[in-house]
């Protein structure tokens, strides 16, 4: 006849504890093979009590990223204290993640510790808690940040004489175009725009950003020609402190600056292949970094692009990449020359001359 196995023998206040939320427990101080748990233990992580009782149970049921410091903080704390507490995640029987906070009583004989007493307790739901807190603040930052280079970058902006809605003409050319931008407008596909120097290519893009569901956040503006060679990197993707000689501070990039809205890139076949690269990875992953950082940031950026050169030139003579053209390509739009439009020009000397004399405070009636 098999003999009933008789329950371990442990103090009355831990028998009083299998009827709360808490799971008390006791072990040897040496090897940390559980002498009794509560059980509680089996429906919070799944396993079987007998199970708890088999050696190198706790430690080898720890989450990895938690197992050294729990272990470490243990075996200092069992010999140099009488009472601890800590927290630290174990990986139930169905593998998701339980987050307990150990309360730990060392019993000791002549200084040597023998037995561990205490109880866990669940604190898995104020964790995740946490853990949301923190993803929302870190995002309410991230969005404040945002806001403020944005508006740092509007006010930088206001500076220019830019002339946002109008774009005069109603010449059969740029009817075609107008009509053309009605349908692209509303799409977040991206645009390249071709056209001769003086065409009036950020006005056309302007327009797009105006007339898109983007349209509340920034248009914001890079100009390829302007920026020196050593500063392109930087003034696309940002840079953190150190990165370079004179990099005092980090710095949000054109990129992160138009995170949700438009980034206008006028004059783009004039970037170098290096930048190439990177400006293709930011079109295929919606993917940027930072020069001088690891950490790759997602941006939601619908992306106008501008040029006067002949793309299909400099990708036959090896000057552009033919990856990153067909991604820009996706919808070109060609601006006519003045040339090709002559009959708008009445229509923009009489813009311009009204201009003018609301300016000096004059009044023009006709251009003879």
């Amino acid at each position: 006849m098999s003999r009933v196995k008789e329950p371990p023998q442990v103090e009355p206040r831990l028998r009083l504890l299998e009827v709360t939320s808490v799971i008390p427990w006791e072990a040897d101080a040496q090897s940390w093979r559980f002498t009794y748990v509560g059980p509680q233990a089996e429906g919070l992580l799944g396993y079987p009590s007998e199970q708890w009782y088999e050696d190198d149970f706790w430690p080898s049921h720890i989450h990895p990223e938690d197992r050294d410091f729990a272990i470490n903080f243990c075996e200092a704390s069992s010999t140099t204290r009488t009472d601890y507490e800590f927290e630290y995640r174990m990986i139930a029987a169905d593998g998701h993640i339980v987050w307990l906070h150990d309360v730990v009583n060392v019993v000791t004989k002549n200084g040597i510790p023998q037995m561990l007493r205490g109880f866990m307790k669940d604190i898995t739901d104020r964790k995740l808690a946490e853990e949301a807190l923190r993803e929302a603040h870190e995002q309410l930052a991230k969005l404040k940040d945002q806001l403020e280079h944005e508006q740092q970058y509007l006010r930088e902006e206001i500076k220019h004489d830019h002339n946002f809605d109008d774009i005069v003409g109603s010449s059969d050319a740029i009817r075609l175009v107008f009509q053309t931008m009605e349908h692209v407008a509303e799409t977040d596909a991206t645009v390249l725009l071709l056209g001769e120097t003086g065409t009036g290519k950020e006005l056309f893009a302007r327009a797009i950003h105006a007339n898109s569901k983007r349209h509340e956040r920034a248009l914001i503006k890079v100009d390829c020609t302007t920026l020196p060679d050593g500063l392109v990197e930087s003034e696309l993707f940002g840079h953190v402190k150190g990165a370079f000689t004179g990099a005092d501070e980090s710095r949000a990039g054109r990129f992160e600056l138009a995170n949700g809205g438009t980034i206008f890139l006028d004059e783009i076949g004039e970037l170098s292949g290096k930048l190439q690269a990177k400006l293709l990875r930011v079109l295929q992953d919606g993917e940027i970094q930072r020069l001088g950082s690891e950490e790759v940031q997602k941006v939601d950026v619908r992306v106008i692009a501008a040029t006067n050169r002949d793309l299909k030139r400099e990708l036959e003579e090896g000057r552009f990449r033919a990856d990153l053209f067909y991604r820009l390509n996706v919808f070109p739009l060609e601006i006519p020359p003045l040339r090709h439009r002559r009959g708008d020009i009445p229509l923009l000397a009489a813009f311009f001359i009204s201009n003018c004399a609301s300016r000096f405070g004059k009044r023009i009636e006709r251009v003879s």
